[in-house]
């Protein structure tokens, strides 16, 4: 399969670069950014094209003959992207991406969407769980989701909508929840909590990368769920690093907790797992391998 991928250097877009490649996969890469410095043994299966979205060279796109497409580009910068007003310039020129990929030739899509998307819950959440998005990031995610539905069925390709929960992991920012902790951790620091009770599910960025190659290798279409399955409290996660590198002392909630309003995110992964997927990564064992970077 040729791979269209943009955002190929995000830590997620990474990830995803590496599996498609091992499976034998050709990936053109799409990004503001350069290719990484180790991208060279990836030569032949690879395709790296430095530029933006709306400046994307479709001339050698075309020449290249991508059949489907994984659109993981967005602001995801933490203390930034839920309110960023890019949020709406990056749903605007994803609609315009996706409508010229699919006149060039792509037939499947894969949207990248987030758990956010999702209203309050006290339990697992599922594809046909509320929807209420509360920020900006999550809103434009979601108007973007239901733009790409109708444009599937007018086009007649195949589109899904991966709602991605809380990844971690090689290569992902240093301000993300696990990488902060580990940092201050490592720098004698107390990390005092302010969500200690909060639920997640966290899932490592590998198994993310297999998700979304399985979504495209079945042909899946529709909203599908990325996550594990598995509930982890902040205040778990947070122990769990401290005792890793050996100082769970350091470790304190807030003497007065914040309010999160999505308090318990917790995905069924029941459809994921209808496409023989597997969550492979153990949460203690993704995290040990991130403290040893």
């Amino acid at each position: 399969m040729r791979i269209l991928l943009t955002g190929a250097s995000g830590f997620l877009g990474r990830a995803f670069l590496q599996a498609a490649t091992q499976e034998g996969h050709q990936v053109i890469c799409l990004s503001r950014r350069p290719p990484p410095e180790n991208s060279s043994r990836l030569e032949g299966q690879m395709e790296w094209i430095q530029a933006a979205l709306d400046q994307a060279p479709w001339e050698r796109i075309r020449r290249l003959a991508p059949s489907a497409c994984v659109h993981s580009a967005w602001i995801t910068s933490p203390g930034v992207y839920l309110e960023s007003e890019d949020n709406d310039s990056l749903l605007e020129v994803s609609r315009s991406f996706l409508t010229r990929a699919t006149q060039e030739g792509v037939t499947q899509i894969l949207g990248i969407g987030t758990c956010l998307e999702y209203g309050p819950c006290d339990g697992p959440l599922g594809e046909g769980s509320r929807t209420l998005p509360i920020s900006r990031y999550a809103r434009c995610k979601q108007a973007l989701s239901v733009w790409l539905e109708q444009h599937a069925k007018e086009c007649g390709i195949r589109a899904a909508w991966a709602r991605v929960f809380y990844p971690y992991g090689p290569h992902e920012h240093p301000r993300r929840l696990a990488s902060s902790i580990i940092q201050s951790i490592r720098n004698g620091e107390t990390v005092r909590l302010k969500t200690p009770a909060s639920v997640k599910d966290y899932i490592h960025c590998r198994d993310v990368a297999q998700a979304w190659l399985r979504i495209l290798q079945t042909q899946y279409a529709g909203p599908i769920n990325v996550g594990t399955g598995e509930g982890t409290s902040v205040l778990a996660l947070a122990q769990t690093i401290g005792r890793i590198l050996g100082r769970p002392e350091l470790v304190e909630c807030a003497a007065d907790p914040a309010v999160d309003s999505n308090a318990y995110m917790v995905s069924d992964p029941a459809t994921l797992h209808t496409l023989a997927w597997q969550a492979k990564v153990p949460l203690e064992t993704g995290l040990k391998e991130l403290a040893e970077l």
